[in-house]
């Protein structure tokens, strides 16, 4: 984290609300403004790393880096974008899924994990686990801003069906 200080690093992603599972990525947000640059660096400090890989691409008009590797066996996924990590999309996911564990029964999280084990990624897993429709990764990014009362329904109608 003290390499990436520069670009504000912030752990996002399933080990923070603790629903990982084994081959779980660290995922670690990035607030990037020059990829060359980012990119450049973390070549130099993780390049010679097991699975070190790292691609920069645009999506939805806005460039992201993304730089993947092994480190003490953890894969590691740096995410860079031109926003604080905080408005990003994986710290928003987290936030909500977060949300949603600590309002519904602790047996949740053990649900949500054999879902990921069988092949679900962490929004999909969510989506089908809540049965939200829609495309679970901008579901899960509109319910970030829900209130408290709308995952409550969220959650009962889970618990009652």
């Amino acid at each position: 984290m003290e390499q990436l200080a520069l670009y504000r690093p912030s752990i996002a992603g399933t080990f923070p609300i603790g629903i990982d599972i084994p081959g779980s990525d660290l995922d670690v947000l990035c607030e990037v403004h020059n990829h060359e640059e980012f990119l450049r660096i973390c070549a130099s400090r993780y390049g010679h790393l097991d699975g070190f890989e790292a691609d920069r691409r645009s999506a939805e008009g806005e460039e992201r880096s993304v730089v993947r590797f092994l480190w003490e066996q953890i894969p590691i996924e740096l995410f860079g974008q031109g926003r604080p990590p905080a408005l990003q999309n994986g710290c928003r996911h987290m936030i909500v899924e977060r949300r949603l564990l600590a309002l519904d029964e602790p047996s949740v999280a053990e649900s949500i994990r054999t879902l990921k084990q069988a092949g679900l990624k962490t929004e999909p897993a969510f989506a089908s686990f809540y049965k939200l429709p829609g495309n679970p990764y901008e579901v899960m990014y509109r319910l970030a801003e829900a209130d408290e009362q709308e995952l409550r329904r969220i959650v009962l109608k889970r618990q009652i069906n």
